[in-house]
């Protein structure tokens, strides 16, 4: 009998491939959309007490990137008790994340960005889903959407998202919100030169921000907590396991 071990890297592998085949449809969308005109990225924001953002001001956007991590390694999820699944099973977690800043950063510098400065500010906006590695990243509600991308007009409304922020109010500041909705939006549309728009809002605390604004993807990737730092925090990801199936 082929051992646990054993099941879970052939899984692995075959989730490789439907990776490999998602992050090219991908690509394809963005060479096909790159012939579209715009300007640079731009999002209006205003925090109460800020010597710079006191009233709302569009600011140029230079890092806007949409990050899609379909398996976080090293998390050691279970499945909770009381849930529809046997408690104690192990589970994979996933998260997308749109990454906006005033500042410059790669897709692999974004993940340790800090914003330093009273003019600077950095902003994480996305959603943490576990599921049975049995079942793969393709079968919850976000991979589904970005596995089965057969036309131009894709949206993707991400419900109860989660929003980490740093920037200078009175005193510089971090500020994170869940389960956010309504007033509050994360929309992803398929469009613009860089193949994703991200249409973004929120309202709260000291902070207001509003755009639309084309991201830029920097591909689906499996990656590991021992190398790199959640962009929206590990106690996020845990979370979406110890409410999987609740």
């Amino acid at each position: 009998m082929a051992s646990a071990q054993g099941i879970r890297t052939r899984r692995f592998r075959a989730s490789s491939v439907v990776l490999v085949a998602i992050a090219a449809v991908l690509a394809s969308r963005s060479f096909l959309s790159a012939q579209v005109t715009e300007g640079p990225p731009t999002l209006t924001i205003s925090i109460k007490g800020s010597s710079v953002y006191a009233q709302p001001t569009p600011v140029v956007l230079e890092t806007a990137v949409l990050v899609i991590t379909p398996s976080w390694q090293g998390l050691n999820a279970t499945t909770p008790t009381g849930g529809r699944e046997a408690s104690g099973q192990p589970l994979w977690v996933s998260d997308l994340v749109v990454v906006l800043s005033n500042q410059a950063f790669d897709c692999g510098a974004v993940f340790k960005a800090t914003a330093s400065k009273p003019e600077d500010f950095l902003i994480a906006a996305g959603r943490a889903e576990a599921y049975m590695p049995s079942a793969g990243w393709n079968t919850t509600p976000l991979g589904k959407a970005f596995s089965s991308m057969t036309s131009s007009d894709t949206k993707v409304a991400i419900d109860r998202f989660s929003l980490e922020a740093q920037y200078t109010a009175q005193k510089p500041k971090r500020m994170g919100k869940d389960g956010l909705r309504g007033d509050s939006r994360l929309i992803l549309e398929q469009g613009g030169a860089s193949g994703w728009i991200a249409d973004v809002a929120f309202k709260g605390d000291d902070l207001t921000l509003q755009g639309r604004v084309p991201v830029k993807s920097c591909g689906i990737t499996t990656r590991s907590l021992d190398d790199t730092p959640p962009l929206l925090g590990q106690h996020r990801l845990q979370s979406s396991a110890d409410k999987y199936g609740m």
